[in-house]
This record gives structure tokens, C-alpha cells and sequence, in this order.
């Protein structure tokens, strides 16, 4: 019995998905033309947008490390970088967003997505994406 309710567990968190496995991601989306490109260094290319979920919008990323030295390199960058709304912080770091092949043209990829502070119902938002100004080695 205890194996029964132990394997119920896993495969009910594993049907749930990542939510309960504590990550925070609300959902997968396919990318398309209406993602925006943004370059950080000719070694790094994401695709983002904005979406609304469920009461709250939510940011979908995916982006193309050259190779994995810049992505250590930009792991803090990716992680001091966030989301604001009217000035104030909406979504703080972007390293979840899904890793793709360098080269990827990312048209069907799927891109993860993760929701905001920022409520549905509220006030029109007004985001910008304020990337950090630390130093870091690439």
C-alpha cells in the first residue's frame, strides 16, 4: 500500500507539472511571429512575450546560447535582469526561460512561461525589461 500511495504522488506531480514541482512555470507556449527578438551579446538571442494567464500576465521566453561559456556568463546577468510595471518590479530573472540550439530560427519552439505580480484587472500595464547594469565576464 505504501508504494501504491507513493507512486500516486509522483505520478500526480508528474501529470501536475512543473507548478508543483516548484519552479513556478505556468505554462509552455509554442513561439511564433508576435515573439519579440532581443540580442544581449552576439553570443546570446531570446524571443519574449507577454501573455495573459490566469488573473495575472505572465512573461514567455526562450533564448539561443553560442555556447556554454556565454551561458555561464549570463547566467547572473539572465538572473539580476527583470520585468517592470510603471517603474516597479513585476518578475525578477529570466533563467527560466527554455534553452534552444544556437541557429534556431525558435518558430515553434516552445518558450516557458511565468506569471507576474501584475494583475489582469488591475491598471493598463506599461512593462519594459530592465536588464542589469552589474559587471560581469563573458
Amino acid at each position: 500500500m505504501k508504494n501504491f500511495l507513493r507512486l500516486c504522488v509522483v505520478v500526480s506531480t508528474f501529470l501536475a507539472g512543473p507548478a508543483l514541482a516548484g519552479d513556478d512555470i505556468t505554462r509552455e507556449i509554442p513561439v511564433d511571429e508576435s515573439f519579440h527578438q532581443i540580442t544581449i551579446t552576439n553570443g546570446f538571442v531570446m524571443k519574449i512575450q507577454i501573455i495573459k494567464g490566469a488573473g495575472f500576465y505572465e512573461l514567455c521566453g526562450v533564448g539561443a546560447y553560442r555556447n556554454s561559456e556565454i551561458q555561464r556568463g549570463l547566467r547572473g546577468f539572465m538572473r539580476d535582469s527583470s520585468l517592470t510595471n510603471h517603474g516597479k518590479v513585476a518578475l525578477r530573472g529570466f533563467n527560466y526561460f527554455a534553452k534552444v540550439r544556437q541557429g534556431s530560427n525558435f518558430i515553434g519552439e516552445l518558450a516557458k512561461c511565468k506569471a507576474t505580480n501584475v494583475p489582469l484587472n488591475g491598471a493598463a500595464p506599461n512593462f519594459d525589461i530592465d536588464f542589469s547594469t552589474k559587471g560581469y565576464r563573458f
